[in-house]
């Protein structure tokens, strides 16, 4: 009889939804509406493996086997010939790759319930004019979109906080870009080489960007002369002037990484405020003759005077702690510099 009990106790004390290890991992086959899923049952739900279809139109169903589908796969629909994709309300994730080279995909919806697209999710769909992305996912994966030729526009739900690098890339034919204020960080090359990118909308509270993020754009071939400054001035993004003795603006709390990068100037002052002197930020600067780095300034980053073959001299104050190893490669005119002994690395 007490075993009985523990039996029963047994059986009452395990949720419904627990699917045993062994069944959780076992590939299962659907054909639902004219396409076959292979598939996984997970404890959160069931995720699409991959999927075959002969249709242009693909319709994913809420359930499977009468659990919520939640999850697409790495490249479960790579290279489908589908023109149309319906999402339904349950997936929480989109896999590495899950639709990349769909070239016939024209558009797609991505529900409110994502909240994770991985890399590449959609690269190299040739016909994809237009997206709509989930207000909930909080960042939009590296390479998401990367060499969609034919997306004209693209509008970044609130929410999204990150754009990771390459996002974009080669997106030929994108006009504008709407990054609203919830954005804080852009990635290196998010948007490079989208030649036709001419209107972009600035989130006003950008803390990092990375490397490149719209060389190759219109947008950026068409800014006039001088400092290039977002945030309401408070990032320098790139210097396109020609004066020979630049000094940071007033105003300016942060520099982006290679703004000076390949410019003509002779001589720098990076102000006490900044906290540390960009990779790459004067790198192949071959006219550069001087640098004044005021005390406050507590490093000195990657390359960030690399191919400087003019540098004569340098003031490195006291409150360095650390210099990056390349931080003058290839400096030849730069006979000595006295480095601090508050430096440790």
């Amino acid at each position: 009889m007490k075993k009985l009990f523990f039996a029963i106790a047994l059986a009452l004390s395990i949720p419904a939804a627990y699917i045993p290890a062994s069944a959780a991992n076992e590939e299962k086959t659907a054909d639902i509406d004219g396409a076959q899923y292979r598939y996984i049952v997970e404890n959160d739900g069931v995720e699409i493996v991959n999927i075959e279809t002969e249709s242009s139109k693909l319709v994913i169903p809420e359930t499977i086997d009468g659990m919520s589908v939640t999850r697409i796969g790495q490249q479960a629909c790579d290279e489908l010939g589908i023109k149309n994709v319906e999402l339904p309300g349950t997936i929480k994730i989109l896999g590495e790759m899950a639709f990349e080279s769909c070239e016939d995909l024209s558009g797609v919806e991505i529900p409110d319930s994502v909240i994770e697209m991985g890399e590449a999710c959609f690269g190299y769909c040739a016909s994809l004019r237009s997206v709509r992305l989930s207000a909930n996912c909080k960042s939009i994966s590296t390479a998401c979109f990367s060499n969609c030729s034919s997306l004209e526009k693209i509008e970044i739900s609130d929410g999204v906080t990150k754009i990771e690098k390459s996002a974009f890339v080669n997106c030929s034919s994108l006009k504008s870009a709407v990054i609203p204020d919830t954005v804080t960080e852009i990635g290196g090359g998010a948007f490079r080489y989208d030649a036709r990118l001419s209107d972009v909308s600035w989130s006003r509270n950008i803390d990092k960007i990375g490397s490149g993020v719209f060389d190759g754009t219109k947008w950026l071939s068409d800014q006039p002369d001088g400092y290039l400054l977002l945030n309401g001035g408070a990032l320098l993004y790139r210097y396109g002037g020609s004066a020979k003795e630049v000094s940071i603006p007033d105003g300016v709390k942060e520099i982006a990484t290679e703004a000076f990068e390949e410019t003509a100037i002779e001589s720098i002052t990076i102000p006490a405020y900044i906290d540390a002197v960009p990779y790459s930020l004067c790198h192949k600067c071959t006219g550069l003759k001087s640098v004044r780095i005021e005390d406050g300034v507590k490093g000195i980053d990657k390359n960030a005077f690399a191919g400087c073959t003019a540098l004569k001299n340098i003031s490195l104050p006291q409150s360095l702690t650390y210099i990056s190893a390349t931080a003058f490669m290839e400096c030849k005119a730069l006979e000595e510099a006295s480095i601090p002994e508050s430096v440790t690395t």
